[in-house]
């Protein structure tokens, strides 16, 4: 079973089947080249329902478990260590979070896109904002070449992490996620990336994204934003991106959380 596909979806799920149920069923498993992996990190109030999932979602579905819960950098990771050692002949990871869809054919053209781009190790794309309702807030346009995501990088992430799609084999040189920047995973990672890769953002809207208040960035945005300028001082040069991207970030700690909400929303950063 999943052992001839070429494109594995990686999901952390914690305490959410309802929004895992949603975006399983937004993949389009495209000439059957597309299968996920769910990884529950220890949900200890809303289980996984797999029957019903199995039943509503056509496609293929491994689920793993972790027996608690210990942070989604270790459930990605997981997730990553499963793919590397039992599926030899996927080519590609894609990531996607609970509750957020694939959209606009996502998958064929971000698989296509790197089919005729060899260059190009990873990619994202465009991303649809909109809040827990579902009401459109914006759309956010990421830039598209290698040199100006490397550069902006300092600023914020220049991928939205659901939208990513990459070759599995960059993990060789990239490693895993870090686990040592707490709420910031996905941030390191795309760091360690642009050392050693060249990326791109596909400039199409391929993912809707929830904007949630309660997530993972909205509980722990003060850990997040700490993380985040951390890594800008490891990575740091003197140079207009490093200098604003450090000032920026010291903003966002020290303002409220309503407030930073408010600029991400109207200033789309």
């Amino acid at each position: 079973m999943c052992n001839n596909y070429d494109i594995a979806v990686l999901i952390p799920h914690f305490n959410n089947p309802e929004g895992l149920l949603l975006s399983l069923k937004s993949i389009n498993n495209f000439e059957n080249k597309v299968f996920a992996i769910v990884v529950d990190d220890g949900s200890d109030r809303k289980k996984i329902n797999k029957n019903k999932i199995d039943n509503e979602c056509k496609l293929d579905i491994i689920f793993l478990d972790l027996k608690i819960n210990m942070g989604i950098e270790h459930a990605l990771n997981f997730g990553l260590n499963h793919i590397i050692s039992s599926y030899k002949n996927v080519s590609y990871i894609a990531r996607l979070d609970c509750d957020d869809l694939c959209i606009n054919n996502r998958f064929k053209l971000q698989f296509d896109f790197l089919e005729n781009n060899k260059d190009i190790d990873l990619m994202g794309s465009n991303v649809r904002f909109v809040d827990t309702q579902r009401r459109h807030l914006f759309d956010l346009k990421l830039p598209e070449s290698n040199d100006v995501i490397s550069k902006k990088m300092y600023f914020n992430a220049m991928f939205i992490h659901p939208s990513i799609f990459f070759k599995k084999e960059i993990l060789e040189k990239t490693g895993l996620y870090p686990t040592d920047k707490k709420s910031a995973e996905d941030y390191a990672f795309f760091f360690k990336v642009i050392q050693n890769c060249k990326v791109a953002n596909i400039q199409q809207t391929l993912v809707e994204c929830v904007m949630n208040p309660n997530g993972i960035s909205g509980k722990n945005r003060k850990a997040q934003v700490l993380s985040r300028i951390k890594l800008i001082k490891e990575n740091f040069y003197f140079g207009f991106y490093p200098i604003v991207g450090f000032i920026r970030n010291v903003i966002l700690y020290v303002i409220p959380q309503n407030l930073s909400n408010t600029l991400k929303t109207y200033l789309k950063f």
